[in-house]
């Protein structure tokens, strides 16, 4: 179970995205100002997405994919990780969510979800 939830973006939305994208830098390349090219495809995407987009090509961005980068790995709630909560709170009855996030190294809401959902504890 992941500690959040992630909602992934449908392909064809992502695939219009790319296609509005294309079409703004095509009009860059053309030498269009931001408002020429909201005005040309203003039908098609939010005015911020085209600003942003005009910006970022305007700048010098040579790619419309996105730019790979470090992401952190979600969290994964296991039951190693459960039972190793469970011993640290047997422990120290008084530990907080904080100091058992910090300790086990995952999200808060990871430490509460373990604490509420798993050992079923009510203070949390």
């Amino acid at each position: 179970m992941f500690a959040g939830t992630y909602k992934a973006r449908p392909v064809v939305e992502m695939e219009a995205s790319l296609e509005q994208a294309y079409a703004i830098e095509f009009c860059v390349r053309l030498q269009k100002s931001a408002s020429e090219t909201f005005d040309m495809i203003r039908e098609a995407m939010s005015s911020t997405s085209i600003f942003r987009w005009d910006k970022a090509f305007g700048e010098g961005r040579q790619k419309v994919k996105d730019i790979e980068h470090e992401r952190r790995l979600s969290t994964f709630i296991t039951e190693a990780m459960i039972n190793t909560a469970a011993i640290i709170i047997k422990e120290y009855r008084r530990i907080a969510v904080r100091q058992l996030h910090a300790f086990l190294n995952i999200s808060v809401g990871s430490v509460h979800s373990i604490m509420a959902e798993h050992l079923q504890l009510k203070r949390v």
